[in-house]
């Protein structure tokens, strides 16, 4: 049963009511035989993207969203059930049923049956009660998902991102249908009506979300908007007259795909580009053995055009873009990344914006960013760049009007998914703890760096369900994370590299404090520094503001070397003791499990003052492609996360319970209420959920009922009275 969400967003288990095999890749330059139940399958991230540049480029996975997640974790799996020969390359189109919204340029997350994170897929068709998906088999995870038949399900939540702007062309005002339809003068009334030449340009998988794009514009010319009126009113010649002027200033789509080989879904091309001069293209319109930027060159130089769309892998996406610019256009990108949350809290999408080397989230505030928006090598001199938080501003509004692909939608304040859901018999106390003094109306929270300050997932789920909230770790300035890639899925994980981005202190008391104790929620400030100086200020400045500071020790102190605060215990006890001389809020000390004694480390912090422990941070990992022996993240190592590291988690709670008497905050890979009694019994006070809300936006939601009912039926009036092992 589906539940709806902010946004039109749905949640829900889709029926797949068609597939369509669109591109066979042959024999895979990795894979030399086809994939069959059992047959090892190798992938090296994603190689080729049969798009129209000519260099091999890793992608999003899906249309135009292809490999995003399709890496390491991918390059070795083992095929589920299949009733076909898949190779690697192939191209699927399949068709669900679908009750919610769609719009040229968004992308769904797809739950695989055999990874970790979900797929990103690109929209590449919608109709009445369905949407179409084109998914390009990067790997193990794609495979899968274009294993299923006719009359299975796919997990499916979306749509998500920012899409393509489409203007209202050709959409008659009433004033303009008035004054057209009430005149004789049809031909200078008809010249409200301007004709508008727009310019597609798609390249290999990134054909495929361009089809709804050409098909919303054409449909949204005068020809079409006045033919709708015409059917409704009859009789009259002066329609008739007018019907010959719109047909004449009707809108001009020029489309221009291309590919490394055999051409798919080029029905919409009016240009056709091949780069395998082996492919027969005698079949198609005006056809060329060339990459895209022949014809785009001379498109640009015969005709002046209104707005330009592309889509496609990098390399094509910055030619295409510089080649734009060079002619004076600001074109729209539908842009690629490697995704985490898919929703714009956990910050790994993310790609570098034109001014002060920041960071702009693809999966939030794209993927669809306008060419003067992102850094684009070689565009120096042609970009002056648009501020994304401006954007970000415009989005934090408590009402606004969002256009989507020229369909106004009102967001009301607080019209999230959980105004569908009926939540009366469940705001009791019995989910309701002490932690340290921290009262919280719910065990449950939310582990720093997964749920960024709660407005993300506030579109999915009334985020008041919850006890606290950790925010995104926050430093004393602006801190723009590390360059290049960010994220490496693992086998039931996921190693991130973010670099700690945040807006600093200054800018999360002043934006984001007030909407997060609106939710009447705990607001609990995850600070981190190079210093114990800078620990200190940050702890000073945010103590009025929260509920509680969570200290991370597990950054790295400068003055030291860069040794992290948490693995010595010298450190562990000046910084906490300095801290707590500043706190009068509950001061909880954040672990690190990458020590020889966690429990030693536990003592001291308890010594010094801290009133909870939150345990555990992320594991430091390496993820290496074992076929070209690099590793994907641009800084090798990273903090691992996700289901994975849960039995560490429960070992590193057991041991410190029996080592202090302060409570315990526990994370690391809880996905269910089983989880969370788990680490109930090991010695929790209180849980954190994290990486795994990247698979399931709803899984709060989700653990509060099942929480609750276990409660219920198991005679417990409150969840404290489950006492820990060691007791």
């Amino acid at each position: 049963m589906s539940e709806k969400i902010k946004r039109g967003k749905i949640s829900d288990r889709c029926l797949i009511l068609s597939k369509e095999k669109l591109y066979s890749a042959g024999v895979s330059p990795i894979l030399s035989t086809p994939v069959k139940q059992g047959v090892l399958f190798p992938v090296v991230g994603s190689v080729s993207s049969h798009a129209g540049g000519s260099d091999n480029v890793s992608q999003i996975e899906g249309a135009s969203m292809e490999g995003c997640n399709a890496d390491v974790s991918e390059n070795f799996g083992v095929a589920g059930n299949l009733s076909e020969e898949v190779r690697f390359g192939d191209v699927y189109k399949i068709k669900l049923q679908w009750s919610g919204e769609a719009y040229a340029g968004c992308f769904f997350q797809l739950l695989t049956r055999n990874e970790y994170l979900r797929r990103p897929i690109s929209l590449c068709g919608m109709g009445d009660g369905y949407v179409e998906l084109a998914i390009r088999v990067a790997g193990s995870g794609t495979q899968e998902l274009v294993s299923r038949q006719v009359g299975d399900y796919i997990e499916c939540f979306g749509p998500l991102g920012r899409g393509f702007e489409i203007p209202e062309c050709g959409l008659l005002s009433n004033q303009i249908q008035n004054d057209l339809y009430a005149s004789d003068d049809v031909e200078r009334n008809s010249e409200n009506l301007k004709k508008k030449r727009y310019l597609v340009i798609g390249g290999g998988i990134g054909v495929a979300p361009l089809h709804p794009l050409v098909k919303e514009l054409k449909n949204k010319t005068v020809k079409s908007a006045y033919k709708k009126h015409r059917e409704e009113i009859n009789g009259e010649q002066v329609l008739e007259q007018a019907a010959q002027i719109m047909n004449q200033n009707a809108h001009v789509v020029d489309v221009v795909l291309g590919y490394r080989d055999t051409p798919y879904l080029e029905d919409i091309a009016d240009y056709v580009c091949v780069e395998d001069k082996n492919v027969d293209i005698s079949g198609y319109q005006n056809a060329s053995h060339s990459n895209v930027m022949p014809v785009l060159e001379k498109l640009l130089n015969e005709n002046h055009y209104d707005d330009i769309y592309v889509c496609g892998p990098k390399k094509m996406l910055d030619a295409v873009a510089l080649a734009c610019m060079d002619s004076g256009y600001n074109p729209q990108l539908l842009t690629e990344a490697y995704f985490g949350c898919g929703v714009g809290a956990c910050l790994v999408c993310t790609c570098e914006v034109n001014y002060t080397q920041k960071y702009a989230r693809v999966c939030a505030d794209g993927p669809m960013f306008r060419a003067k928006e992102l850094y684009i090598e070689g565009a120096e001199n042609k970009s002056l760049g648009r501020l994304i938080k401006e954007r970000e501003e415009k989005k934090r509004a408590d009402k606004q009007i969002v256009v989507l692909n020229s369909k106004q939608v009102n967001l009301a304040k607080n019209t999230t998914m959980a105004d569908n859901i009926d939540l009366s018999n469940e705001m009791d106390n019995s989910l309701s703890v002490n932690l340290g003094g921290l009262e919280l109306k719910s065990l449950l929270t939310t582990a720093s760096g997964t749920f960024g300050f709660g407005r993300e997932y506030n579109e999915f789920f009334d985020i008041g369900i919850l006890g606290g909230i950790s925010v995104k770790g926050l430093k004393l300035d602006e801190t723009p994370g590390n360059p290049g890639r960010r994220i490496a899925e693992i086998q039931s994980g996921m190693i991130n590299s973010v670099g700690l981005q945040n807006p600093g202190v200054e800018a999360f008391l002043r934006t984001e404090v007030d909407f997060i104790k609106s939710k009447n929620v705990a607001v609990i400030a995850n600070i981190n520094g190079g210093s114990v100086r800078d620990m200190v200020a940050m702890a000073e400045r945010v103590n009025e503001a929260v509920d509680a500071v969570e200290l991370n020790i597990s950054c790295p102190n400068v003055s030291a070397g860069g040794m992290s605060f948490g693995t010595d215990p010298k450190m562990v006890k000046e910084v906490v003791s300095a801290v707590r001389q500043k706190v009068t809020k509950p001061l909880i000390v954040k672990l690190t499990p990458n020590v020889t004694d966690i429990g030693l480390i536990a003592e001291v912090c308890e010594s010094e003052g801290a009133d909870v422990l939150s345990m555990i941070n992320t594991v430091t990992g390496l993820a290496v492609d074992p076929i070209t022996g690099k590793t994907p993240l641009a800084r090798a190592f990273g903090g691992m996360s996700g289901a994975a590291v849960k039995p560490v988690a429960l070992r590193c709670i057991n041991a410190v319970r029996s080592r202090v008497q302060i409570p315990i905050l526990g994370m690391g890979g809880i996905g269910s209420a089983r989880d969370v009694l788990e680490f109930l019994r090991c010695g929790a006070t209180a849980v954190a959920i994290g990486t795994e809300i990247f698979r399931n936006p709803l899984l709060p939601v989700e653990i509060d009922r099942e929480l609750r009912a276990f409660l219920q039926a198991s005679g417990i009036s409150n969840i404290s009275e489950i006492k820990p092992l060691v007791d």
